[in-house]
C-alpha cells in the first residue's frame, strides 16, 4: 500500500511538473504561436477580415494598402450580427466604413455569410478560383494572425497567401498579460488553436 501511495505521489507530482513547464513556455512563447506577418507586396487583391468591431483597424488597414497601391480592390468578409442585433454583416458595415475612408464601391466586394476564419478562408478560396487571381494580401488583427495565416494556406488553392496584421488597439503580444481585453484575447485564441488542430487539422 505504502509503495501505491508513493508512485500515486510520484506520478502526481510529475503530471504537475509537466503542466508546469507547459504553462512557462506557452506563456513566454506565446507571442510567437499566435502572431505572424508578411512583408505586403502588389497582390491581386486584399481580403479584409471580419470580426474588427466598431474600430475597423482592419479596415483602415485594407484601405491604406489599396491607397498605397498594393492592390485594385478589397474584398469584405464577415458574417452575421444578429446576435448583437444588429441587421447588416459585420462585412458590410466594414464597407461602409471604407467609404467612409475613400475607398470607391467600384473597388470593393462584399463576401459575407462567413462565421469563422475557416468559413472566410474557403468562400476566398471560390472567389480566387472565379477571379483567376494568383496573389492575396489577407487582412486580420495581431492574436488571429497565425491562425488565419495556416487556414488561408490549407483551404485557398492554386493562390498565394501574404499575412498582413492590423495591429489590434487592445493587444500589445509583448505585454498581453498586464490587460484584460489582451487575456481574453489570448485565451480565446489559444482555445480556438486548439480545436482548429483537432477538428481541421491546421497546426501552427
Amino acid at each position: 500500500m505504502l509503495i501505491r501511495t508513493k508512485y500515486f505521489f510520484f506520478g502526481f507530482g510529475s503530471a504537475v511538473a509537466l503542466l508546469l513547464l507547459l504553462a512557462t513556455l506557452w506563456f513566454v512563447f506565446i507571442d510567437d504561436l499566435l502572431v505572424v506577418e508578411n512583408e505586403p507586396r502588389k497582390a491581386d487583391a486584399v481580403i479584409c477580415l471580419g470580426g474588427e468591431g466598431g474600430d475597423f483597424f482592419r479596415t483602415r488597414k485594407a484601405v491604406g494598402l489599396w491607397q498605397q497601391g498594393y492592390t485594385p480592390v478589397v474584398v469584405f468578409s464577415g458574417g452575421t450580427l444578429s446576435s448583437m442585433g444588429i441587421e447588416c454583416s459585420s462585412a458590410r458595415l466594414s464597407m461602409q466604413s471604407a467609404m467612409e475612408l475613400g475607398l470607391p464601391q467600384d473597388a470593393m466586394i462584399l463576401l459575407d455569410g462567413s462565421q469563422s476564419t475557416l468559413d472566410e478562408a474557403v468562400k476566398t478560396d471560390s472567389l480566387c478560383r472565379a477571379s483567376g487571381w494568383n496573389h492575396i494580401l489577407v487582412v486580420t488583427g495581431t492574436f488571429h494572425s497565425r491562425r488565419t495565416l495556416r487556414t488561408f494556406e490549407k483551404k485557398v488553392q492554386d493562390c498565394q497567401i501574404s499575412l498582413v496584421i492590423a495591429p489590434n488597439p487592445f493587444f500589445d503580444p509583448q505585454r498581453w498579460y498586464q490587460y484584460e481585453n489582451s487575456l481574453v484575447s489570448v485565451f480565446s485564441e489559444t482555445v480556438k488553436w486548439g480545436y482548429y488542430i483537432v477538428t481541421y487539422g491546421i497546426w501552427p
